[in-house]
């Protein structure tokens, strides 16, 4: 990994994020060369090819960019858990999308649902997935409203 900084270097040139810049503003802030200094490179293509897949960068992507290591670490972690196993890459994808849904993780359901329709599964499958797993996780909500109020009787019958 190179021993690039994990924040802006000139702060005071950035519109939003260091990703987000132009090759103008690099050029601006760092000179005529085209690269971002201010980000790991390894990082920028992570970014980047999220964006060409998905259409734009989610933003936990943008938050772990901004530590060095961190989201190339990540994604590592989750490319480990994809690959190989006894799960088909469609199963893969619709295990993901559950869990994006009950999470409610709009970046990730959209992103799971993408790849679960180029793994085989069908539009059907992928309703299904997401009415399940939207049923768990309002149960797991009530659930959880149960035992506050369950605790609120119980505090007021001492």
């Amino acid at each position: 990994m190179s021993q690039q900084p994990s924040t802006c270097e000139k702060p005071e040139h950035l519109k939003s994020s260091p990703q987000d810049c132009s090759p103008e503003q690099i050029t601006k802030c760092h000179g005529s060369g085209q690269k971002h200094t201010c980000l790991d490179e390894q990082e920028m293509g992570i970014l980047s090819k999220m964006k060409e897949i998905l259409g734009s960068v989610p933003g936990p992507l943008v938050v772990m960019s901004k530590k060095q290591g961190v989201l190339s670490d990540f994604m590592k972690y989750g490319k480990g858990l994809f690959e190989g196993g006894p799960l088909n890459d469609r199963e893969r994808f619709l295990v993901a999308l559950s869990a994006a849904t009950a999470l409610k993780s709009p970046y990730c359901i959209n992103s799971h649902s993408k790849r679960a329709l180029k793994a085989g599964a069908t539009e059907e499958e992928i309703i299904q997935t997401m009415l399940i797993a939207g049923m768990l996780g309002n149960t797991s909500m009530l659930h959880t409203a149960y035992d506050a109020v369950d605790f609120i009787n119980t505090k007021t019958e001492d």
